[in-house]
């Protein structure tokens, strides 16, 4: 089996934001596809700015 050296994200949600961001710190290259600029925009805002987040109320505080 060949391991993936990039990964394609559909939408760059919250989720899809969290999962191209995990995946790249991972080291591989990541195309995230979204249907609107302003979520993209969003997104990669998150991407540049992790704590930019919404508060999620499962996450512990450190």
């Amino acid at each position: 089996m060949t391991t993936p050296s990039r990964i394609g994200v559909v939408g760059c949600g919250l989720m899809g934001s969290g999962i191209a961001e995990t995946v790249a710190r991972s080291g591989l290259d990541v195309l995230v596809t979204q249907v609107g600029r302003p979520a993209v925009a969003a997104g990669a805002a998150v991407s540049r700015n992790p704590s930019a987040r919404p508060y999620a109320p499962w996450r512990t505080a450190t």
